[in-house]
């Protein structure tokens, strides 16, 4: 990122700086005793530590006060000096939460006590959280400033703890159905990086953890590995993913709701970022995803639930039972059977979607470093092959299908037809916050 190449981060603190209800930037920020006129006089304390620690940080980092008075000319400095991932959501943080007493006179902490309660309690929230940020670090995909590159040339923040547990709680009554059928475990998705860039990050990954742990892929445990490491392709890729988002006419698309060449409804990844950036209720740039843990009943589980051949499947759910969706049907059947439930909330797979290649990518590094097994191990006799059909192919008439291939040793990404069957492949739902 250029020095002043404008993020979403500064641009939200520009935002609430020249949004701070009836004040100026020196009233607000130089002055703030007509601030304190504005909201309750128990509040002011909390006010006053606020306006001590923005002007701390700026002392801090040499921004002189007088930046404070113009959006641009703060914005400059912020870009001008070298501000880690961390310090920039702290100053962020900040801002939001003085701009939020100012606006809606209480503190921003009262909006999210109730929704992060709820969220603890009910989904372990900041274990589960502070692991997928972990991840995302190890991964190195974000920005210097700790936000996502992404395809329509915006950089986003990753979704915070407290936009989580909000949408969690705002959604609980749905959401309470979906969390009886074993939809607790959180998965953050850097939907709007090129998928060319998150195959690449897919690659160097397996990479590095196959140095990390030696035994990874061998063909029989406990056998010496006489593989070439750097010859491993490490993933099978099929050619038509290469450059599959991009350009006006991509060949990949999401959220079809059929698999008609031309009435599929589905939409390019720009077009999502756009509707993302359009709606305050969103988290642009990523999903922010719930699905069935390998063991729902761990409190804090690792890994995510297979996908089971047929007959193998369980039943899940306490007001609404939901049976596992099972291996051998061709993915034509699985998107109608999630739109089919889609219309009536007392059907079980209600509030779900299909999953697209960078959720898969995503869980897929999840779950290896979780439980040090691959997901979707098909070669086992036990899991299955995940098509997706969150993501549709219109000129092949086909969905990505995903999986580990322990005979090559490779994560194998394929294409299949809409009514391909085969006994080994299956489908794995999600739900999206």
């Amino acid at each position: 990122m250029s020095p002043f190449h404008p993020s979403p981060e500064s641009a939200r603190i520009q935002e609430d700086l020249a949004s701070l209800s009836g004040t100026t930037m020196r009233e607000a920020l130089l002055d703030s005793t007509s601030v304190h006129k504005l909201i309750p006089e128990k509040y002011h304390e909390h006010l006053d530590e606020l306006l001590d620690s923005i002007r701390a940080f700026c002392k801090e980092f040499g921004i002189p006060n007088d930046a404070l008075k113009n959006t641009e000319t703060f914005g400059e400095y912020l870009h001008r000096i070298k501000i880690s991932p961390e310090r920039m959501k702290e100053v962020l943080s900040l801002f939001e939460r003085l701009n939020y007493l100012v606006t809606n006179r209480e503190p921003f902490e009262e909006k999210f006590s109730e929704a992060l309660e709820y969220a603890e309690r009910l989904y372990h929230l900041k274990e589960q959280y502070d692991a997928q940020l972990a991840i995302l670090e190890y991964l190195k995909i974000l920005d210097n400033d700790g936000t996502l590159p992404t395809i329509d040339g915006n950089y986003y923040p990753v979704p915070t703890i407290e936009q989580i547990a909000q949408h969690l709680f705002e959604q609980r009554e749905t959401l309470e159905t979906k969390r009886e059928q074993g939809f607790t475990k959180l998965l953050l998705v850097p939907f709007g990086m090129s998928l060319d860039l998150l195959l690449s990050t897919f690659k160097r990954f397996l990479q590095s953890y196959k140095k990390d742990h030696p035994t990874f892929g061998r063909l029989v445990a406990n056998t010496p590995d006489h593989s070439d490491l750097d010859g491993w392709e490490f993933l099978d890729l099929d050619e038509y993913y290469k450059e599959a988002d991009f350009g006006d006419s991509p060949k990949l698309l999401y959220y079809p709701k059929n698999f008609h060449q031309e009435k599929h409804q589905a939409k390019t990844k720009e077009q999502i970022l756009l509707e993302q950036n359009q709606d305050s209720t969103t988290t642009p740039g990523w999903n922010v995803l719930l699905l069935q843990p390998s063991d729902p009943s761990d409190q804090n589980p690792k890994g995510f639930a297979l996908i089971p051949r047929d007959d193998q499947g369980g039943n899940r759910g306490e007001k609404i039972w939901r049976s596992d969706i099972e291996a051998f049907d061709y993915p034509e059947k699985y998107l109608c059977m999630l739109h089919d439930d889609a219309r009536d909330p007392h059907l079980p797979c209600y509030g779900e979607s299909g999953m697209t290649p960078e959720d898969w990518i995503t869980a897929s590094i999840t779950h290896l470093m979780e439980t040090e097994t691959p997901l979707d191990d098909a070669g086992n006799g036990i899991e299955s092959m995940c098509y997706l059909v969150g993501a549709y192919f219109p000129h092949k008439t086909s969905v990505p299908r995903m999986s580990w291939d322990l005979g090559i040793r490779s994560m194998r990404l394929e294409i299949c037809g809409v009514r391909n069957l085969n006994s080994q492949s299956g489908v794995r739902f999600c739900v999206i916050l």
